[in-house]
């Protein structure tokens, strides 16, 4: 017999003892309900349910934030798939964020609580990811952007972590 697509086949098997028959029998495709598929956002940030204050914005496909250098303190709403958690990765330096698992079991997850102190100058750009797993599988991924300082230095002057000069070190006209 021929195998077509968008067939429903009948497979009879018969046997006794070692002799074995196989009798195949095929009908017409049977209409039904159509389906349709969507997908499911690995995760994403709820613009509604999460306070962004001046200089931190969300782009259109609410999955990445870009945070200027000025810092702030933010929250964000994020939005996946019932079931699933949210995991920090990376480090950037005067940023602080932790996760908070939402209450109930639906949308949002969970809110991120995120304290950014003000960019260095001379910082480069920096990345802080929001992992949405389920069972260990990254199922998706928010990016945070934290912008440069604008104000960029130049010669001998050298900040501390704490964007602090030491300038009992310099001799005079050794900073330019």
């Amino acid at each position: 017999a021929d195998l077509v697509r968008n067939r429903i086949y009948v497979l009879r098997v018969h046997g006794a003892g070692a002799d074995a028959s196989v009798s195949v029998s095929g009908g017409t495709w049977e209409e039904g309900a159509s389906v349709g598929t969507t997908p499911a956002p690995g995760g994403l940030i709820d613009p509604a349910a999460s306070s962004l204050p001046e200089g931190v914005t969300l782009n259109a496909a609410q999955d990445s934030v870009r945070v200027d250098s000025r810092g702030g303190e933010f929250r964000l709403a994020v939005r996946a798939e019932a079931g699933t958690e949210v995991e920090i990765e990376g480090l950037v330096r005067g940023v602080t964020a932790s996760v908070e698992p939402a209450a109930r079991s639906f949308e949002p997850v969970a809110t991120v609580a995120v304290s950014a102190g003000r960019r260095l100058p001379g910082e480069s750009r920096a990345y802080l990811y929001l992992n949405i797993v389920r069972d260990g599988v990254r199922l998706g991924r928010i990016a945070l952007l934290f912008e440069p300082n604008p104000v960029q230095l130049s010669g001998g002057i050298v900040l501390d972590g704490e964007g602090n000069c030491d300038f009992g070190r310099y001799v005079d006209g050794e900073l330019g």
